[in-house]
Protein backbone atom coordinates (compact mmCIF):
# COMPACT_ATOMS: atom_id res chain seq x y z
CA UNK A 1 0.00 0.00 0.00
CA UNK A 2 1.33 3.67 -0.82
CA UNK A 3 2.82 5.92 1.94
CA UNK A 4 1.07 9.28 2.40
CA UNK A 5 3.68 11.71 2.53
CA UNK A 6 1.75 14.85 2.35
CA UNK A 7 -1.52 16.38 2.44
CA UNK A 8 -3.14 19.19 0.63
CA UNK A 9 -3.46 22.59 3.58
CA UNK A 10 -4.73 25.09 0.67
CA UNK A 11 -5.05 25.32 -2.67
CA UNK A 12 -5.06 28.99 -5.16
CA UNK A 13 -5.70 28.27 -8.93
CA UNK A 14 -5.44 24.87 -10.41
CA UNK A 15 -3.02 22.50 -9.22
CA UNK A 16 -2.32 19.11 -10.65
CA UNK A 17 -0.63 15.57 -9.43
CA UNK A 18 1.04 13.26 -11.63
CA UNK A 19 0.76 9.67 -10.16
CA UNK A 20 4.24 7.01 -10.67
CA UNK A 21 1.58 5.41 -13.21
CA UNK A 22 1.29 8.37 -15.32
CA UNK A 23 -2.62 9.74 -14.06
CA UNK A 24 -2.78 13.19 -13.94
CA UNK A 25 -5.56 14.51 -11.35
CA UNK A 26 -6.84 17.91 -10.08
CA UNK A 27 -6.13 18.28 -6.57
CA UNK A 28 -8.68 19.75 -4.00
CA UNK A 29 -8.07 20.93 -0.39
CA UNK A 30 -7.61 17.26 1.60
CA UNK A 31 -6.16 15.50 -1.35
CA UNK A 32 -3.21 13.07 0.50
CA UNK A 33 -0.01 12.46 -1.70
CA UNK A 34 1.55 9.62 -2.23
CA UNK A 35 5.24 8.49 -2.81
CA UNK A 36 6.44 9.23 -6.27
CA UNK A 37 3.83 11.66 -7.17
CA UNK A 38 4.65 14.60 -8.84
CA UNK A 39 2.96 18.12 -8.00
CA UNK A 40 2.98 20.37 -10.84
CA UNK A 41 1.42 24.37 -9.61
CA UNK A 42 1.66 25.28 -13.10
CA UNK A 43 1.36 28.98 -14.46
CA UNK A 44 -1.49 30.47 -12.12
CA UNK A 45 -1.27 28.12 -9.06
CA UNK A 46 -0.18 27.47 -5.61
CA UNK A 47 -0.37 24.88 -2.65
CA UNK A 48 0.50 24.41 0.74
CA UNK A 49 1.00 20.73 1.88
CA UNK A 50 1.50 19.48 5.23
CA UNK A 51 4.18 16.67 5.49
CA UNK A 52 4.45 13.39 7.34
CA UNK A 53 6.67 14.84 9.91
CA UNK A 54 4.39 17.85 10.34
CA UNK A 55 5.91 20.58 8.73
CA UNK A 56 4.34 22.95 5.87
CA UNK A 57 5.76 23.17 2.54
CA UNK A 58 4.63 25.83 0.49
CA UNK A 59 4.60 25.52 -3.75
CA UNK A 60 4.46 28.92 -6.01
CA UNK A 61 3.71 28.99 -9.63
CA UNK A 62 6.00 26.95 -12.20
CA UNK A 63 6.76 24.68 -9.83
CA UNK A 64 6.86 20.90 -9.66
CA UNK A 65 7.43 18.74 -6.60
CA UNK A 66 8.51 15.08 -6.42
CA UNK A 67 6.88 13.18 -2.95
CA UNK A 68 9.75 10.62 -2.98
CA UNK A 69 9.97 8.86 -0.11
CA UNK A 70 12.17 10.64 3.02
CA UNK A 71 15.82 9.84 3.02
CA UNK A 72 16.60 8.81 6.96
CA UNK A 73 19.90 7.48 6.60
CA UNK A 74 20.59 11.42 5.61
CA UNK A 75 23.56 12.92 7.85
CA UNK A 76 21.90 16.54 8.85
CA UNK A 77 25.11 17.40 10.51
CA UNK A 78 27.08 16.30 7.20
CA UNK A 79 24.76 18.32 5.19
CA UNK A 80 24.74 21.80 7.02
CA UNK A 81 28.63 21.37 7.18
CA UNK A 82 28.14 21.19 2.91
CA UNK A 83 25.68 23.98 3.29
CA UNK A 84 27.40 26.69 5.02
CA UNK A 85 29.87 27.72 2.20
CA UNK A 86 26.76 28.27 0.46
CA UNK A 87 25.27 30.78 2.90
CA UNK A 88 28.60 32.65 3.45
CA UNK A 89 28.57 33.41 -0.37
CA UNK A 90 24.93 34.33 -0.31
CA UNK A 91 25.57 36.65 2.56
CA UNK A 92 28.84 38.15 0.89
CA UNK A 93 26.58 38.63 -2.25
CA UNK A 94 24.01 40.69 -0.42
CA UNK A 95 26.62 43.08 1.55
CA UNK A 96 27.94 43.69 -2.31
CA UNK A 97 24.55 44.75 -3.11
CA UNK A 98 23.89 41.95 -5.47
CA UNK A 99 20.43 40.29 -6.14
CA UNK A 100 20.44 36.90 -4.75
CA UNK A 101 17.33 35.73 -6.10
CA UNK A 102 19.37 36.23 -9.75
CA UNK A 103 22.85 36.64 -9.15
CA UNK A 104 23.22 32.95 -6.86
CA UNK A 105 21.88 29.72 -7.20
CA UNK A 106 19.55 28.63 -4.65
CA UNK A 107 20.61 27.82 -0.88
CA UNK A 108 19.98 25.26 1.56
CA UNK A 109 21.06 25.57 5.36
CA UNK A 110 20.43 24.25 9.03
CA UNK A 111 21.53 24.41 11.95
CA UNK A 112 24.32 21.99 13.26
CA UNK A 113 22.33 18.79 14.94
CA UNK A 114 22.20 18.96 18.66
CA UNK A 115 20.64 17.72 21.58
CA UNK A 116 21.04 14.72 23.48
CA UNK A 117 20.86 11.00 22.26
CA UNK A 118 23.27 8.64 20.09
CA UNK A 119 26.32 10.00 18.47
CA UNK A 120 24.78 11.65 15.55
CA UNK A 121 21.58 11.95 17.40
CA UNK A 122 19.53 15.17 18.70
CA UNK A 123 17.29 17.41 17.31
CA UNK A 124 16.56 18.57 14.11
CA UNK A 125 16.40 21.61 12.06
CA UNK A 126 15.07 22.32 8.30
CA UNK A 127 16.42 22.40 5.25
CA UNK A 128 14.79 25.50 3.15
CA UNK A 129 15.10 25.64 -0.66
CA UNK A 130 14.44 28.94 -2.52
CA UNK A 131 13.91 28.96 -6.37
CA UNK A 132 12.09 31.26 -9.06
CA UNK A 133 10.83 30.21 -12.25
CA UNK A 134 12.91 26.96 -12.10
CA UNK A 135 12.85 23.38 -11.26
CA UNK A 136 13.71 21.89 -7.91
CA UNK A 137 13.55 18.22 -6.83
CA UNK A 138 14.49 18.25 -3.09
CA UNK A 139 15.06 15.13 -1.15
CA UNK A 140 14.29 15.83 2.54
CA UNK A 141 15.66 14.10 5.28
CA UNK A 142 15.66 13.93 8.91
CA UNK A 143 17.00 11.48 11.71
CA UNK A 144 15.51 8.52 13.03
CA UNK A 145 17.50 7.01 15.83
CA UNK A 146 16.79 7.76 19.65
CA UNK A 147 13.44 7.51 21.04
CA UNK A 148 13.61 11.02 22.16
CA UNK A 149 14.26 12.93 18.38
CA UNK A 150 11.46 15.64 18.11
CA UNK A 151 11.11 17.11 15.10
CA UNK A 152 10.85 21.12 15.08
CA UNK A 153 7.74 22.14 13.12
CA UNK A 154 9.64 24.05 10.03
CA UNK A 155 8.14 25.38 6.80
CA UNK A 156 9.63 24.43 3.45
CA UNK A 157 9.22 27.15 0.74
CA UNK A 158 9.86 26.42 -2.72
CA UNK A 159 9.02 28.35 -5.85
CA UNK A 160 7.34 31.81 -5.66
CA UNK A 161 7.18 32.96 -2.08
CA UNK A 162 4.49 36.22 -2.79
CA UNK A 163 2.18 33.85 -4.46
CA UNK A 164 -0.38 36.04 -6.45
CA UNK A 165 -3.92 34.60 -6.79
CA UNK A 166 -5.50 33.91 -10.49
CA UNK A 167 -8.15 36.59 -11.34
CA UNK A 168 -11.39 34.57 -10.21
CA UNK A 169 -13.86 35.21 -13.12
CA UNK A 170 -17.13 37.46 -13.07
CA UNK A 171 -20.42 35.50 -12.66
CA UNK A 172 -23.52 37.28 -14.84
CA UNK A 173 -27.05 36.56 -14.66
CA UNK A 174 -29.44 37.42 -17.19
CA UNK A 175 -31.91 40.37 -16.47
CA UNK A 176 -35.34 40.05 -16.68
CA UNK A 177 -38.65 42.47 -16.35
CA UNK A 178 -42.16 42.87 -16.73
CA UNK A 179 -44.29 46.69 -17.08
CA UNK A 180 -47.30 47.50 -17.92
CA UNK A 181 -48.50 49.24 -21.41
CA UNK A 182 -46.84 52.60 -21.39
CA UNK A 183 -45.31 52.89 -19.05
CA UNK A 184 -41.50 53.10 -18.36
CA UNK A 185 -39.31 50.57 -17.12
CA UNK A 186 -35.73 50.89 -15.51
CA UNK A 187 -33.09 48.67 -13.53
CA UNK A 188 -29.96 47.75 -13.41
CA UNK A 189 -27.83 44.61 -15.51
CA UNK A 190 -25.56 44.53 -13.13
CA UNK A 191 -27.83 44.26 -9.72
CA UNK A 192 -27.28 40.50 -9.60
CA UNK A 193 -23.55 39.84 -11.30
CA UNK A 194 -20.51 40.23 -9.41
CA UNK A 195 -16.58 39.63 -9.95
CA UNK A 196 -14.27 39.43 -7.02
CA UNK A 197 -11.33 40.97 -8.87
CA UNK A 198 -12.79 43.69 -11.21
CA UNK A 199 -15.66 46.39 -10.37
CA UNK A 200 -17.87 45.70 -13.14
CA UNK A 201 -19.67 47.98 -16.02
CA UNK A 202 -21.23 48.27 -19.16
CA UNK A 203 -19.17 49.21 -21.91
CA UNK A 204 -21.71 48.08 -24.84
CA UNK A 205 -25.14 46.46 -25.79
CA UNK A 206 -26.73 44.59 -28.73
CA UNK A 207 -30.59 44.45 -29.73
CA UNK A 208 -31.52 41.51 -31.44
CA UNK A 209 -32.97 42.11 -34.91
CA UNK A 210 -30.87 45.32 -35.17
CA UNK A 211 -28.22 46.15 -36.73
CA UNK A 212 -24.39 47.19 -34.96
CA UNK A 213 -23.18 48.00 -31.23
CA UNK A 214 -24.41 50.65 -28.86
CA UNK A 215 -21.79 52.22 -26.57
CA UNK A 216 -22.87 51.97 -23.27
CA UNK A 217 -24.72 55.57 -22.77
CA UNK A 218 -26.26 55.54 -26.19
CA UNK A 219 -30.26 54.98 -27.04
CA UNK A 220 -30.99 52.23 -28.88
CA UNK A 221 -34.74 53.16 -31.51
CA UNK A 222 -36.72 50.47 -32.00
CA UNK A 223 -38.81 50.36 -34.92
CA UNK A 224 -42.33 50.00 -33.58
CA UNK A 225 -41.16 48.90 -29.68
CA UNK A 226 -39.45 52.04 -28.37
CA UNK A 227 -36.29 53.13 -27.29
CA UNK A 228 -34.01 51.85 -24.60
CA UNK A 229 -30.68 53.10 -22.95
CA UNK A 230 -27.72 51.09 -20.59
CA UNK A 231 -25.64 53.30 -19.18
CA UNK A 232 -21.65 52.43 -18.42
CA UNK A 233 -22.74 51.71 -14.24
CA UNK A 234 -25.53 49.26 -15.27
CA UNK A 235 -28.73 51.72 -15.34
CA UNK A 236 -31.73 51.22 -17.90
CA UNK A 237 -34.32 53.35 -19.10
CA UNK A 238 -36.88 51.66 -21.76
CA UNK A 239 -39.79 53.79 -23.12
CA UNK A 240 -42.16 51.72 -24.81
CA UNK A 241 -43.81 53.34 -27.65
CA UNK A 242 -47.61 54.56 -27.18
CA UNK A 243 -49.42 51.33 -27.00
CA UNK A 244 -47.15 48.59 -27.16
CA UNK A 245 -47.15 45.58 -25.79
CA UNK A 246 -45.39 42.44 -26.05
CA UNK A 247 -42.18 41.30 -25.62
CA UNK A 248 -39.07 43.62 -26.72
CA UNK A 249 -36.18 41.71 -28.63
CA UNK A 250 -33.42 40.52 -26.51
CA UNK A 251 -30.75 43.08 -25.42
CA UNK A 252 -27.36 42.03 -25.08
CA UNK A 253 -25.03 43.56 -23.09
CA UNK A 254 -21.05 43.43 -22.71
CA UNK A 255 -19.17 44.50 -19.47
CA UNK A 256 -15.98 45.48 -19.02
CA UNK A 257 -14.66 42.22 -18.53
CA UNK A 258 -15.56 40.79 -21.77
CA UNK A 259 -18.36 38.76 -20.35
CA UNK A 260 -22.36 38.85 -21.85
CA UNK A 261 -25.73 38.62 -20.41
CA UNK A 262 -29.06 39.26 -21.51
CA UNK A 263 -31.91 41.64 -20.63
CA UNK A 264 -34.90 40.60 -21.28
CA UNK A 265 -38.23 42.70 -21.20
CA UNK A 266 -42.19 42.34 -21.45
CA UNK A 267 -44.51 45.16 -22.21
CA UNK A 268 -47.76 43.67 -20.62
CA UNK A 269 -50.99 45.11 -22.24
CA UNK A 270 -54.04 47.66 -20.40
CA UNK A 271 -57.46 47.77 -21.71
CA UNK A 272 -56.96 51.43 -23.28
CA UNK A 273 -60.33 53.48 -23.46
CA UNK A 274 -62.32 53.83 -25.81
CA UNK A 275 -62.36 57.11 -28.27
CA UNK A 276 -65.89 58.19 -29.47
CA UNK A 277 -66.43 60.80 -31.52
CA UNK A 278 -70.08 62.73 -31.85
CA UNK A 279 -71.54 62.21 -35.06
CA UNK A 280 -73.37 64.74 -37.07
CA UNK A 281 -75.46 64.54 -40.27
CA UNK A 282 -77.50 67.29 -42.58
CA UNK A 283 -79.75 66.25 -45.25
CA UNK A 284 -82.38 67.38 -47.46
CA UNK A 285 -85.82 67.06 -46.66
CA UNK A 286 -87.46 63.64 -48.81
CA UNK A 287 -83.85 62.18 -48.25
CA UNK A 288 -82.52 58.96 -46.25
CA UNK A 289 -79.84 60.17 -43.63
CA UNK A 290 -76.81 56.86 -44.16
CA UNK A 291 -73.46 56.88 -42.65
CA UNK A 292 -72.03 54.60 -39.66
CA UNK A 293 -70.90 56.22 -36.29
CA UNK A 294 -68.36 54.02 -35.38
CA UNK A 295 -66.38 55.46 -38.51
CA UNK A 296 -64.91 58.20 -36.27
CA UNK A 297 -64.24 55.89 -33.44
CA UNK A 298 -61.65 53.83 -32.20
CA UNK A 299 -60.34 51.23 -29.72
CA UNK A 300 -56.59 50.60 -29.78
CA UNK A 301 -57.38 46.79 -28.17
CA UNK A 302 -60.75 45.76 -29.51
CA UNK A 303 -63.22 45.49 -32.44
CA UNK A 304 -65.88 47.91 -31.22
CA UNK A 305 -69.76 47.75 -31.73
CA UNK A 306 -72.84 49.35 -30.92
CA UNK A 307 -75.21 47.59 -28.21
CA UNK A 308 -77.96 49.53 -27.60
CA UNK A 309 -79.47 53.23 -28.65
CA UNK A 310 -81.89 55.67 -27.78
CA UNK A 311 -83.49 58.90 -28.99
CA UNK A 312 -84.75 61.43 -27.12
CA UNK A 313 -88.34 62.20 -26.44
CA UNK A 314 -88.81 58.50 -27.25
CA UNK A 315 -90.07 55.93 -24.66
CA UNK A 316 -87.09 52.81 -24.17
CA UNK A 317 -84.12 51.63 -25.30
CA UNK A 318 -83.26 50.46 -28.44
CA UNK A 319 -80.79 47.19 -29.19
CA UNK A 320 -78.87 47.51 -32.29
CA UNK A 321 -80.70 46.33 -35.60
CA UNK A 322 -83.93 47.37 -34.20
CA UNK A 323 -85.90 50.27 -36.08
CA UNK A 324 -86.93 52.80 -33.63
CA UNK A 325 -90.09 55.33 -35.31
CA UNK A 326 -89.90 58.74 -34.39
CA UNK A 327 -93.36 59.87 -34.31
CA UNK A 328 -93.51 62.73 -37.35
CA UNK A 329 -89.82 62.77 -37.96
CA UNK A 330 -88.93 59.27 -39.60
CA UNK A 331 -87.31 55.73 -38.67
CA UNK A 332 -84.27 55.09 -37.46
CA UNK A 333 -81.70 51.70 -37.60
CA UNK A 334 -78.45 51.46 -36.35
CA UNK A 335 -76.58 48.20 -36.58
CA UNK A 336 -74.07 46.45 -34.65
CA UNK A 337 -71.24 47.54 -36.71
CA UNK A 338 -72.36 51.29 -36.61
CA UNK A 339 -74.38 51.32 -40.00
CA UNK A 340 -77.51 53.60 -39.86
CA UNK A 341 -80.13 54.91 -41.93
CA UNK A 342 -82.62 57.59 -41.02
CA UNK A 343 -85.78 58.16 -43.55
CA UNK A 344 -87.61 61.07 -42.59
CA UNK A 345 -91.46 61.41 -42.86
CA UNK A 346 -92.94 63.32 -46.36
CA UNK A 347 -91.64 67.13 -46.09
CA UNK A 348 -89.97 66.65 -42.88
CA UNK A 349 -87.64 69.29 -42.14
CA UNK A 350 -85.85 70.51 -38.94
CA UNK A 351 -83.93 68.91 -36.53
CA UNK A 352 -83.91 64.98 -35.40
CA UNK A 353 -84.06 64.27 -31.76
CA UNK A 354 -80.80 63.42 -30.43
CA UNK A 355 -79.55 59.98 -30.85
CA UNK A 356 -77.48 58.31 -28.15
CA UNK A 357 -75.13 54.86 -28.74
CA UNK A 358 -73.67 52.66 -26.71
CA UNK A 359 -70.60 51.04 -27.73
CA UNK A 360 -68.60 47.93 -26.15
CA UNK A 361 -65.49 46.84 -26.97
CA UNK A 362 -65.56 43.72 -25.92
CA UNK A 363 -63.66 43.74 -22.51
CA UNK A 364 -66.96 44.89 -20.47
CA UNK A 365 -65.94 48.53 -21.15
CA UNK A 366 -69.07 50.41 -22.28
CA UNK A 367 -68.95 54.12 -24.12
CA UNK A 368 -71.56 56.49 -25.28
CA UNK A 369 -71.59 58.86 -27.99
CA UNK A 370 -74.23 60.97 -29.81
CA UNK A 371 -75.84 61.59 -33.27
CA UNK A 372 -77.47 64.40 -34.55
CA UNK A 373 -79.39 64.36 -37.45
CA UNK A 374 -80.52 67.55 -39.25
CA UNK A 375 -82.87 67.76 -42.21
CA UNK A 376 -83.13 70.52 -44.41
CA UNK A 377 -86.48 72.05 -46.34
CA UNK A 378 -86.71 72.04 -50.01
CA UNK A 379 -88.83 73.89 -52.17
CA UNK A 380 -92.28 71.81 -52.61
CA UNK A 381 -93.87 73.20 -55.84
CA UNK A 382 -97.44 73.93 -55.24
CA UNK A 383 -100.09 75.02 -57.68
CA UNK A 384 -103.09 77.87 -57.54
CA UNK A 385 -106.06 77.29 -59.97
CA UNK A 386 -107.24 80.92 -61.64
CA UNK A 387 -110.30 81.61 -60.52
CA UNK A 388 -113.79 83.00 -62.87
CA UNK A 389 -116.72 84.72 -61.30
CA UNK A 390 -119.77 86.43 -62.56
CA UNK A 391 -121.70 88.92 -60.91
CA UNK A 392 -125.03 90.98 -61.86
CA UNK A 393 -125.04 94.83 -62.81
CA UNK A 394 -124.98 96.68 -59.73
CA UNK A 395 -123.93 94.15 -57.46
CA UNK A 396 -120.63 93.94 -55.61
CA UNK A 397 -118.99 89.86 -55.95
CA UNK A 398 -116.71 88.34 -53.03
CA UNK A 399 -114.93 85.31 -52.99
CA UNK A 400 -111.11 83.81 -52.38
CA UNK A 401 -108.43 83.22 -54.86
CA UNK A 402 -106.81 80.65 -52.49
CA UNK A 403 -109.62 78.46 -52.42
CA UNK A 404 -108.13 74.84 -52.62
CA UNK A 405 -104.80 76.38 -52.55
CA UNK A 406 -102.14 75.01 -50.46
CA UNK A 407 -98.35 74.33 -49.67
CA UNK A 408 -96.23 71.43 -47.67
CA UNK A 409 -93.85 74.03 -47.06
CA UNK A 410 -96.09 76.48 -45.18
CA UNK A 411 -98.81 78.75 -45.67
CA UNK A 412 -99.66 80.32 -48.79
CA UNK A 413 -100.88 84.21 -49.12
CA UNK A 414 -100.89 86.94 -51.55
CA UNK A 415 -98.20 88.96 -52.03
CA UNK A 416 -99.57 91.55 -54.49
CA UNK A 417 -101.67 92.23 -57.76
CA UNK A 418 -101.90 93.81 -61.24
CA UNK A 419 -105.15 95.33 -62.73
CA UNK A 420 -104.72 96.90 -66.32
CA UNK A 421 -100.63 96.99 -66.26
CA UNK A 422 -101.00 98.90 -62.26
CA UNK A 423 -99.45 96.70 -59.81
CA UNK A 424 -101.74 96.83 -56.38
CA UNK A 425 -100.01 95.29 -52.92
CA UNK A 426 -102.00 92.70 -51.72
CA UNK A 427 -104.65 94.88 -49.38
CA UNK A 428 -104.13 97.71 -51.54
CA UNK A 429 -107.87 99.00 -53.56
CA UNK A 430 -107.61 98.94 -57.15
CA UNK A 431 -109.94 101.66 -58.93
CA UNK A 432 -110.46 100.56 -62.64
CA UNK A 433 -112.15 103.45 -64.24
CA UNK A 434 -115.52 103.35 -65.13
CA UNK A 435 -115.72 99.50 -64.23
CA UNK A 436 -115.41 99.72 -60.81
CA UNK A 437 -112.86 98.56 -57.56
CA UNK A 438 -111.59 95.39 -56.63
CA UNK A 439 -109.87 94.60 -53.05
CA UNK A 440 -107.44 91.91 -52.83
CA UNK A 441 -105.79 90.71 -49.20
CA UNK A 442 -103.23 88.39 -48.38
CA UNK A 443 -105.32 85.98 -47.29
CA UNK A 444 -106.62 85.45 -50.68
CA UNK A 445 -110.27 87.58 -50.04
CA UNK A 446 -111.35 89.86 -52.70
CA UNK A 447 -114.45 91.82 -53.32
CA UNK A 448 -115.39 93.49 -56.38
CA UNK A 449 -117.65 96.45 -56.74
CA UNK A 450 -118.75 97.73 -60.58
CA UNK A 451 -119.55 100.82 -61.00
CA UNK A 452 -123.41 102.05 -61.42
CA UNK A 453 -124.90 100.53 -64.65
CA UNK A 454 -121.88 98.83 -65.61
CA UNK A 455 -121.92 95.49 -67.40
CA UNK A 456 -119.12 93.59 -69.47
CA UNK A 457 -116.02 91.97 -68.56
CA UNK A 458 -113.32 93.03 -65.73
CA UNK A 459 -109.58 93.64 -66.85
CA UNK A 460 -107.69 90.33 -66.05
CA UNK A 461 -106.21 90.23 -62.61
CA UNK A 462 -103.31 88.66 -62.32
CA UNK A 463 -101.89 88.19 -58.65
CA UNK A 464 -98.77 86.40 -57.47
CA UNK A 465 -99.15 83.85 -54.00
CA UNK A 466 -96.03 82.64 -51.70
CA UNK A 467 -95.61 79.97 -49.41
CA UNK A 468 -93.06 81.71 -47.60
CA UNK A 469 -90.02 79.36 -49.40
CA UNK A 470 -88.83 78.77 -52.85
CA UNK A 471 -90.51 79.69 -55.93
CA UNK A 472 -93.83 82.03 -55.86
CA UNK A 473 -96.86 81.03 -58.02
CA UNK A 474 -99.20 84.00 -60.17
CA UNK A 475 -102.72 82.98 -61.36
CA UNK A 476 -105.54 85.24 -62.34
CA UNK A 477 -108.99 86.19 -61.45
CA UNK A 478 -111.66 86.73 -64.16
CA UNK A 479 -114.82 89.01 -63.48
CA UNK A 480 -117.80 89.68 -65.50
CA UNK A 481 -120.65 91.60 -65.36
CA UNK A 482 -124.10 90.90 -66.38
CA UNK A 483 -126.56 93.32 -67.21
CA UNK A 484 -130.11 93.35 -65.60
Amino acid sequence: MSSVVAIVKSIVGQVFAVSPEGVRRLLVEGDRLFVGDQVDTGAAGAVTLELADGRTLDLGRDTQWSSSAPDSSADLAQATAQAAPSVEELQQAIVAGADPTTDLEATAAGPTAAGTGGAAGGGHSFVMLDATAGRVDPTIGFPTDGPDTTAAATTLDIGNQNTTATNAPGVLTADTGTQVEDSVATGNVLTNDSDADTPLSVSSFTVAGMAGSFTAGQTATIVGVGTLTIGTNGNYTFTPDANYNGAVPQVTYTTNTGLTSTLDLTVTAVDDPSVLTADTQTIAEDTPAIGNVLSNDSDIDNVLSVSTFSIAGVNGTFTAGQTASIANVGTLLIAADGAYTFTPVANYNGTVPTVSYTVTDGSGSNVTSTLNINVTPVDDSFTDVSETVTTSEDAPVTGSVLTGTSSVDGDVSVVNFTVGGTQYQAGDTATITNVGTLVLAANGAYTFTPAANYNGPVPTVSYTVTDGSGTDVTSTLNISVTPV
